[in-house]
């Protein structure tokens, strides 16, 4: 009996009913903290990697929506202790045409699949031999909606498996590949396996033998265990059914007062980091998803421990989140999480680049900023008639400066455009008598955009606050904490002023003293900047927090 036909005998021997689950998806609601889901076996993610019974399978179908497509060829294989148990395989017959193409790739033809079952008739024993075991295939996000589809429409079943998916952890695990697909993981690994690619028996099993490869550096990595592997992979939707791995119990006892948090992974590296009001508020609104920004969700669902480092005040503690940012450089910036930002109307210089944009100040290119912007509406506006002006366009609040026009923005932002408009006019006036007709041309340009930007105030309401100097001072009690800030930013040592002693004569000989030591070009710390405009643009105006800032000389005005 050629073999297709025998694999097939075996499965139609199989009772084909599937008990029928809730299908009804539950979300949780919003403002109640993420459940994670119940496994049919709770001591499976404890399981070694080792002794875990996985589905090695590969699909290969007509199309990629099973939707409009349907299943030409499955093959699983049933694997534990890096044994194959039992192996399941069909053709299936789609019921429709074979794109010519997937017949050139797969080699699958209509002729071959006439007279094989259809899904309808396989897809039950399919799911028998599953069963709550995990699956692994390459791309598995793709195979799960077929998987999950025919589940659903054929058989009334909620699939719940996990999965591994070794495109995922290859990526992860074999950084220095040259492509990620399974032939060319295959090919750089030197796995090779008979029968021809793009057929599902051969990609399984190449499948199988890759991941047997990927196991090995997962357990070299210190991960052992069978939920570790899932949560690793960073599949963000499945983390999210697993559910946080930090100790809740931990953040329970964590103190609610104002300092740090260090989230940290499975080997102890720190992957996030965030200052905090209230330690313990804050970590426990990481419990509800849907308020977390997903890239932040997809670090937070992978840590497993935390610390804490408790702070007199917000304003220390933000600045100790800003070291641990330029040490560590997390995937996403601590303010998109804790939102103690000002948003500024700032000019951008990286490189040979120049932008307008409405930001906050989160990155060392900046060069000036103006704020607060309270007024999202006006400002927008007037983006919108800086970009006819320019000839650019706005893009995400950001609109490009053009080469020749970066000198008037420059001076726009420096508060000395008037003084540049005069210059222009002398300029042009000048080469008259050069009869220098191109020059000519550029500087009436520039002159008719000068113009435009003083008819504009595009800074008109708005203060520089990047360029503030002064002393931050923090009560504590009946003492006070005093902060030297030279052009926003905040200087080392602080200083404390004991009960009794002079605040304000402290204060002056403290900036005066540092005024005179800090060097015209210093490396900008956009993040320590980005803390001290919060503080004393919000945070002064925050009694509890008792914040104030004292200014050293006059604040440069926003409008030329």
């Amino acid at each position: 009996m050629p073999k297709d036909d025998r694999i097939w005998d075996n499965v139609s021997q199989n009772h084909f009913g599937i008990s029928k689950l809730n299908m009804k998806k539950k979300k949780p609601s919003r403002g109640q903290p993420f459940q994670s889901e119940t496994m049919h076996d709770p001591q499976l993610f404890e399981r070694p990697l080792s002794s875990t019974t996985y589905i090695v399978f590969d699909l290969e179908s007509t199309g990629g929506n099973p939707a409009k497509n349907r299943l030409t060829e499955i093959c699983a294989l049933k694997m534990s202790g890096g044994k194959i148990l039992d192996r399941f395989y069909t053709l299936l017959n789609p019921r429709m045409t074979i794109p010519p193409i997937v017949r050139r790739m797969t080699g699958i033809t209509n002729q071959m699949v006439r007279n094989a079952p259809t899904v309808e008739q396989v897809f039950p024993a399919f799911l028998r031999f599953v069963g709550d075991d995990i699956l692994v295939s390459h791309n598995t996000v793709g195979d799960m909606t077929f998987l999950t589809y025919f589940a659903k429409h054929v058989c009334k079943h909620k699939l719940t498996n996990y999965f591994l998916c070794t495109h995922l952890l290859a990526e992860k695990l074999v950084n220095d590949a040259p492509n990620y697909s399974l032939t060319g993981l295959g090919d750089y690994l030197g796995l090779t396996v008979e029968g021809k690619s793009h057929r599902a028996e051969a990609d399984a099993e190449l499948t199988l033998k890759l991941f047997l490869e990927l196991k090995r550096r997962l357990r070299a990595t210190g991960i052992s265990k069978t939920g570790e592997a899932i949560r690793f992979q960073g599949h963000l939707e499945t983390n999210m059914r697993l559910g946080l791995a930090l100790d809740e119990r931990k953040i329970f006892k964590t103190p609610d007062e104002p300092g740090v948090f260090v989230l940290k992974g499975l080997s102890g590296d720190v992957l996030f980091a965030s200052s905090a009001l209230r330690l313990k508020s804050e970590l426990q609104g990481l419990r509800y998803f849907d308020q977390v920004p997903r890239k932040l969700l997809r670090t937070v669902l992978q840590a497993y421990d935390f610390e804490t480092i408790t702070h007199p005040d917000i304003f220390s503690a933000m600045l100790h989140e800003a070291e641990l940012y330029k040490k560590f450089q997390f995937a996403v910036e601590p303010y998109r999480w804790h939102g103690r930002v000002v948003t500024l109307l700032t000019l951008i210089v990286e490189q040979k680049e120049m932008h307008v944009a409405i930001s906050p100040f989160e990155s060392s290119h900046i060069r000036y900023g103006y704020g607060p912007v309270k007024d999202y509406k006006v400002v927008q506006a007037k983006l919108r008639t800086l970009q006819d002006i320019v000839a650019s366009r706005v893009v995400r609040n950001s609109i490009s400066i053009p080469h020749d026009r970066q000198r008037l923005f420059e001076s726009l932002f420096q508060g000395r455009l008037v003084e540049e408009l005069s210059r222009l006019r002398w300029e042009r006036v000048r080469l008259r008598n050069l009869l220098n007709l191109p020059q000519q041309k550029i500087i009436a340009e520039n002159i008719a955009v000068a113009k435009q930007l003083v008819d504009l105030n595009l800074l008109d309401g708005l203060v520089s606050l990047s360029d503030l100097d002064g002393v931050i001072s923090v009560r504590h009690g009946d003492d006070h904490e005093l902060y030297p800030i030279i052009g926003s930013c905040p200087l080392k040592p602080k200083s404390i002023v004991r009960k009794g002693e002079d605040l304000e004569k402290a204060r002056k000989n403290m900036f005066s003293h540092f005024k005179k030591r800090t060097q015209t070009h210093r490396v900008l710390d956009a993040n320590k900047v980005g803390a001290t405009i919060w503080t004393i643009v919000v945070g002064a105006k925050k009694k509890h927090l008792g914040c104030e800032f004292f200014p050293e000389g006059e604040r440069q005005e926003a409008s030329p």
